[in-house]
């Protein structure tokens, strides 16, 4: 990924290796100015509107790098549990000499789920049947996956299941929350109503994940997965 700026006379040339990262991954890349002059790069969350708005507190600063000349040889590593990118904002990268953020240059990052939260989803895709319809940024560095029940009569009154995960060091946290579809007794006739049930684990790492390649165990995983739909099951939501 590369952008240019100027900036008060001055020519910025950034380029960041790569063009999509997953939560967890080193950000490098070289910030050069065709003028000598202090340089500035620092790594930013911001949210899409007020970035296109140029609101003066788009940018929320994470991680800034000073340079007193050009060029500047950076990286950044992302946290395990670092804001993906989806419809509504980002991480991103600023840069050029002034550190008031709304006078930087800015370079919208490409941050997808860590490997082990793709690997958990494709379980429930491929294992459970469920469908993916939507992955989103969470509140508190939870990713959200909104998945669609299967085609089962096991499933018939559950509208949707949001999965919530988060990646620790130690552990991955799963938030189960089943939105359900319930005749409301204080209506007359047949009248539905939304319910929302959750659930929550923690699945300890060293025990979900293969030590030869750090790929998630998928049938421990499952057993996990398993146990919240007994839990859900037991609990009389199906009926």
């Amino acid at each position: 990924m590369k952008g240019l700026s100027f900036q008060n006379g001055i020519e910025y040339r950034i380029v960041i290796e790569g063009e999509t990262w997953p939560q967890g991954e080193k950000l490098t890349g070289r910030l050069e100015a065709k003028s000598p002059t202090k340089l500035f790069v620092a790594l930013a969350e911001a949210r899409d509107k007020k970035v296109k708005d140029k609101d003066a507190k788009a940018f929320k600063i994470i991680e800034p790098l000073n340079a007193e000349a050009s060029p500047l040889d950076w990286n950044f590593q992302l946290p395990l549990n670092a804001r993906i990118s989806d419809n509504t904002g980002s991480l991103y990268i600023v840069y050029g000499a002034d550190h008031t953020p709304e006078k930087l240059a800015h370079l919208r990052l490409n941050i997808q789920p860590h490997l082990l939260l793709r690997d958990t989803i494709d379980l429930f895709t491929h294992h459970y049947r469920f469908a993916l319809k939507n992955t989103v940024a969470g509140k508190d560095q939870w990713v959200e996956f909104k998945l669609d029940p299967p085609d089962s009569k096991d499933w018939n009154f559950l509208e949707q299941l949001i999965l919530q995960l988060q990646l620790n060091e130690d552990t991955i946290d799963a938030n189960f929350i089943f939105y359900r579809k319930e005749v409301d007794a204080m209506k007359a006739g047949l009248s539905t109503k939304i319910t929302k049930r959750e659930i929550e684990q923690s699945w300890n790492r060293k025990l979900i994940v293969h030590d030869f390649n750090q790929r998630l165990n998928k049938d421990q995983v499952a057993l996990m997965v398993d146990a919240a739909f007994t839990e859900y099951r037991q609990a009389g939501w199906l009926s």
